[in-house]
């Protein structure tokens, strides 16, 4: 059981937690070059409409490829920690930020544009992530 555990769980956690905190300095990072008005409310839903309606596409393109470069980040880590041999744990890493990102895109009144590309960047990059450090057999016997 805990080999199993190891194998299969805490890879995914790892990924997903590596992932997220990606996102959150890539986000950090894309507000200082992208300030939100000064006082904004996160909370007030109609000044976070009408600030995100003004925020210029060059911030959410940077937004996106701070999510992309955070799902490869999540996917490599998942990879190396399972043995690198299998997918699965970069994919359940990419199902569950593609599931964080819909839950964001749910709070946040962003456009459609964004929001339908935002959901299609995590799976892929997560799936990514594990291409750039797997083993396969054409390594092991070249090696």
């Amino acid at each position: 059981m805990n080999q199993n555990i190891f194998k299969n769980i805490l890879p995914v956690v790892a990924g997903t937690v590596t992932g997220g905190i990606s996102v959150a300095v890539g986000q950090r990072i894309t507000q200082q070059l992208f300030p939100m008005p000064e006082g904004l409310d996160f909370h007030n839903k109609e000044a976070l409409r009408v600030a995100l309606a003004a925020y210029p596409v060059q911030a959410y393109v940077a937004i996106l490829v701070v999510y992309a470069l955070a799902s490869a980040i999540g996917g490599l880590v998942a990879t190396l920690l399972s043995g690198r041999r299998v997918a699965r744990p970069s994919i359940v890493v990419g199902i569950v930020l593609t599931v964080m990102g819909i839950v964001n895109d749910l709070k946040m009144p962003q456009p459609v544009w964004f929001s339908l590309a935002n959901l299609l960047v995590y799976l892929p990059l997560a799936f990514c992530g594990y291409l750039l450090v797997r083993k396969n057999a054409a390594h092991k016997t070249a090696a």
